[in-house]
């Protein structure tokens, strides 16, 4: 990806998605909850539809950074809340 004619680097789709997940979780205040909530699910789904091996890769990359929980959160109240479709497993 080329920012400005310089080169950048951009997080992998599974980092995006457990970024998000941990501040929704994570930041102290309960301001820009509903953003994250929403972030979550339409992260979920854009990246689901683009690449079927999306969940094993979210899984892997989720117990690398030690974020398995506050990740299985935000998929829990995102498919509660808002439908996002996540696999059972």
């Amino acid at each position: 990806v080329r920012v400005h004619g310089l080169p950048g680097l951009v997080p992998q789709p599974a980092d995006m998605l457990i970024h998000a997940a941990v501040h929704l979780f994570q930041d102290g205040d309960l301001d820009g909850r509903l953003r994250e909530l929403l972030d979550v699910h339409e992260l979920a789904g854009e990246f689901a539809v683009a690449d079927p091996a999306f969940w094993d890769r979210l899984a892997e990359r989720a117990r690398l950074h030690g974020a398995g929980r506050p990740l299985f959160h935000a998929l829990d109240f995102a498919r509660r809340l808002l439908g996002t479709r996540v696999p059972p497993a």
